[in-house]
């Protein structure tokens, strides 16, 4: 997948399957919540509008109690790449205007990685050799 996405621009929360996410040019934020922690807003969350996550980032995110913040985050930049694991919530917001490429775990589309190994159901894919990866 390749995206051109304007500053300021981002996913609101949400989870897929595992992907290889690599920025060519420009810069965004990654946001990432455990396992068992629920994030404000975001695909997952029915009832609750969604949010753009530049708001989010700039009005509420400083205002959050430590409890409530995301469990992890950071940013990347031309030239780096970032794996987001399978059913990981996470947004992002561009810090400028920014190109990447999403390659997703799915089908053997990252090298290594022939097919979802979390829940290959939910990825088909080739089936292992023997039995084993």
């Amino acid at each position: 997948l390749f995206n051109v996405n304007g500053a300021g621009l981002g996913l609101p929360f949400h989870r897929h399957t595992s992907v290889l996410h690599r920025v060519v040019a420009g810069g965004k934020l990654f946001f990432f919540f455990s396992d068992d922690a629920t994030p404000p807003f975001g695909a997952d969350i029915p009832g609750v509008p969604e949010h753009l996550m530049k708001k989010w980032v700039l009005e509420e995110l400083p205002q959050l109690p430590s409890s409530r913040r995301p469990s992890f985050q950071c940013g990347i930049g031309a030239g780096d790449a970032m794996f987001v694991p399978w059913n990981m919530t996470h947004g992002t917001v561009n810090l400028v205007d920014t190109v990447s490429l999403v390659r997703s775990g799915c089908n053997g589309a990252i090298p290594g990685l022939r097919k979802e190994v979390l829940n290959p159901h939910l990825c088909p894919g080739p089936e292992p050799e023997h039995g084993t990866w």
